[in-house]
C-alpha cells in the first residue's frame, strides 16, 4: 500500500542516499504491518507499481517499537533531476481492523546520505495520511460432484455420495 511519495533531487551533481528512518503513526501496532518498503519509480509514471521490473525495490525493513529504519544494501544515487520514490507498507494478514496506520519523518537527519552531503530541512516534518485497516472479504467457491452409486445395500458403510471441491 503506497503511503508516501518522495520527489528528490540535489542542487548539483549527485548524492548517495543510504537509508531512512521514520515512525509509525495512527492507532495500529507494529504487528499490523509486515514491513515497510522503499520503491524507485523506474517507469517514471508517478505511480507506485510494486512489481520488480516495473518499479525497483530499494530496501525493506519491519517496524520495531514504532520505528522503521531501512538501510539500503547499495546506496542510491540522487541526481540533480527529480527522482520519485515511494514508501509503501505491507499490511499483515492478521492486522487488527478499524485501526489506522501512517508514517512520519520528523527531521532531515532521518534521511541518511553519505558524508559530506546533507539533507535540506525544507518541508520537514512530513507525514502520511492514516488509512483505516478494513477487514478482508473473501468469497468461498464450492463445486460439487455426484458420487452416489445407482444402488446401495443394507449395512453398506462409508458410501460416497458427494465430492466437494473448495
Amino acid at each position: 500500500v503506497g503511503m508516501m511519495k518522495l520527489e528528490m533531487k540535489v542542487d548539483s551533481y549527485e548524492v548517495p542516499w543510504t537509508g531512512i528512518r521514520f515512525t509509525r503513526t495512527g492507532s495500529g501496532k507494529d504487528t499490523d504491518l509486515k514491513r515497510a518498503e522503499i520503491w524507485y519509480d523506474k517507469n517514471e509514471n508517478g505511480e507506485l507499481n510494486p512489481v520488480e521490473g516495473v518499479d525497483v525495490l530499494v530496501g525493506t525493513a519491519p517496524f520495531t517499537a514504532g520505528t522503521c529504519q531501512i538501510i539500503f544494501p547499495t546506496p542510491t544515487l540522487i541526481p540533480a533531476t527529480t527522482q520519485v520514490y515511494f514508501i509503501a507498507f505491507s499490511i499483515a494478514d492478521n492486522a487488527e481492523t478499524d485501526k489506522t496506520v501512517g508514517l512520519e519523518c520528523a527531521n532531515p537527519t532521518l534521511l541518511f546520505v553519505e558524508e559530506p552531503h546533507g539533507v535540506s530541512a525544507e518541508g520537514f516534518p512530513w507525514a502520511s495520511g492514516q488509512p483505516h485497516i478494513e477487514p478482508t472479504t473473501d468469497t468461498l467457491f464450492v463445486e460439487a460432484g455426484d458420487l452416489a452409486p445407482g444402488e446401495v445395500m443394507q449395512g453398506d458403510r462409508d458410501v460416497g455420495m458427494l465430492r466437494v471441491f473448495l
